[in-house]
């Protein structure tokens, strides 16, 4: 009996605790009827190609998060803008019998979301940090390659909580 009162008062806790975390389930077929008009992406750092990583990123997490498709302008909901403002990497080498060789890289990417109207919902800049240890296979370009990925992913989850506000007002 004390069991019973106690696994109900734990289901209970579990559900007034859930959505205070700050996080929504997103279903990946909520935004099947969506459509996003992702245009050439600007890079204004010395890394070339980290453009395309960003490009094929964003695209893959927009079909496999929201379960919507990229198309023209002429037929899409909403425009997805984004600008790589800045990339950076630093590095370190430790022991004079060899060590560890850390290195660290630094992105910011800009995007701003626009409805089909040509008005901007949402405007967001997003930094990372990604390590990367050089004794066990990883460079620069894997880094930033986990970066972009990481940030592609935040942009997703990011517009699909902006896109459901604005269609519930």
């Amino acid at each position: 009996m004390l069991n019973k009162k106690f696994n109900h008062i734990c289901s209970i806790a579990a559900l007034t605790l859930v959505p205070s975390c700050g996080y929504q389930i997103v279903h990946s077929d909520m935004f099947k009827d969506v459509s996003f008009y992702v245009p050439k992406i600007t890079n204004r750092t010395e890394y070339i190609g980290l453009e395309a990583e960003l490009n094929q990123k964003v695209r893959e997490k927009l079909h496999e998060i929201l379960g919507s498709s990229t198309s023209g302008i002429a037929n899409s909901n909403y425009k997805l803008a984004l600008i790589i403002t800045a990339g950076g990497r630093s590095g370190r080498v430790w022991s004079q019998q060899g060590g560890a060789s850390l290195g660290l890289t630094r992105i910011s990417i800009n995007y701003s979301l626009s409805n089909s109207e040509g008005k901007e919902i949402k405007a967001e800049t997003i930094n990372r940090k990604q390590d990367f240890l050089s004794i066990v296979g990883e460079n620069t370009s894997t880094a930033f390659q986990e970066a972009i990925a990481d940030i592609a992913e935040q942009i997703v989850i990011e517009i699909a909580e902006t896109i459901q506000q604005e269609e519930n007002v």
